[in-house]
């Protein structure tokens, strides 16, 4: 077996598992135009194959068409193509970076001239002498994703994925960390950037806390009564325990839709409870850690694990980071 086919028969395989990892109405939307076939055309080799409608089953299918109809260049761009798609449409964690210091013009992140001028940039630099870039970019949503990976004839670096969306100075990546990113960030026409220790699996909810945000009270908060427990009528009759009401003020607290954060860290400190033993601050730190932080505020109200009053639902509406330092002398 020459290099050849067995680089072909690794693209294969990658493509075999992207594809099996995707829906079928993302098979249908994101992956038939790259092969050029319509479902109808694969649902009925999928019929014919006597094969269950799975995504498994049209894995099978395009990686056999993929193999037989296609070159190792032609494998590699596909795979890459695919592996962003599918990138965009998964969760996963994303990290919040602002762009600044414009070189020139910053770049129109729509226009066709992205790859291209990013290819050009990491082509320009020297650290990457045995090996090439592939960049791969995929508009959806209203945003640009964009894949980076150096590679050689004989090794593949980490890739470095972008969400970038149209009209703001920020930019969205998998990692902080990468040696690729501060090249792409010239490439897109920006000296530096600056990492807001901002970040979360869900797009919209990053760039509503740092777009408007969560930088002043809401409106709604000046509006709300006085905090007094009520009975509330429910489908099963007359709540006294007030566990719904809590739920409700909680709600309120923390307004219409708001951000989905996985992850809160609030770091204060705190005079320790017996000055007579000792005359000192303590340094007190709390994480949250759930599927979305307002979710598990809002529960606990209800649970009467803390009052709906807390000053933690005033701090959710003040942050701009995971990270929050909260002063009890501030107001919030």
């Amino acid at each position: 077996m020459d290099a050849m086919d067995h680089g072909s028969k690794q693209k294969v395989a990658e493509l075999k598992m992207i594809l099996r990892k995707m829906s079928l109405q993302a098979c249908c939307a994101l992956v038939l135009p790259e092969f050029q076939l319509s479902w109808r055309a694969v649902s009925q080799c999928i019929r014919n194959a006597r094969l269950p409608m799975v995504p498994d089953s049209v894995a099978r299918i395009l990686s056999r068409h993929a193999s037989k109809n296609m070159t190792l260049e032609e494998l590699s761009d596909l795979v890459a193509n695919l592996r962003l798609k599918l990138t965009a449409t998964q969760s996963r964690t994303w990290h919040v970076i602002k762009l600044s210091s414009p070189i020139d013009e910053p770049l129109d992140i729509m226009s066709n001239d992205l790859t291209s001028r990013l290819t050009m940039n990491m082509k320009n630099v020297k650290v990457f002498k045995t090996m090439w870039p592939e960049i791969q970019s995929a508009k959806l949503n209203g945003f640009v994703y964009i894949s980076i990976q150096m590679v050689s004839a004989s090794k593949e670096g980490p890739i470095l994925y972008l969400a970038i969306p149209s009209g703001l100075d920020v930019a969205l990546v998998n990692t902080t960390r990468s040696g690729l990113l501060k090249i792409c960030v010239r490439g897109l026409g920006y000296e530096t950037f600056e990492d807001l220790a901002l970040s979360g699996s869900d797009i919209d909810s990053l760039l509503h806390i740092y777009n408007n945000g969560n930088t002043r009270r809401a409106e709604h908060l000046s509006t709300l009564p006085e905090y007094k427990v009520l009975p509330v009528i429910t489908r099963s009759g007359i709540d006294y325990t007030g566990r719904n009401y809590n739920e409700l003020y909680a709600k309120e607290m923390l307004g219409p839709n708001p951000p989905i954060l996985t992850k809160m860290k609030i770091e204060s400190e705190k005079e320790f409870f017996a000055p007579k033993i000792l005359n000192k601050k303590m340094k007190v730190k709390v994480t949250l850690h759930s599927d979305s932080v307002a979710d598990t505020l809002c529960s606990w109200a209800k649970l009467s694990v803390l009052p709906p009053t807390s000053d933690l639902f005033h701090i959710f509406h003040k942050i701009k980071s995971n990270n929050f330092h909260y002063n009890p002398d501030d107001e919030l």
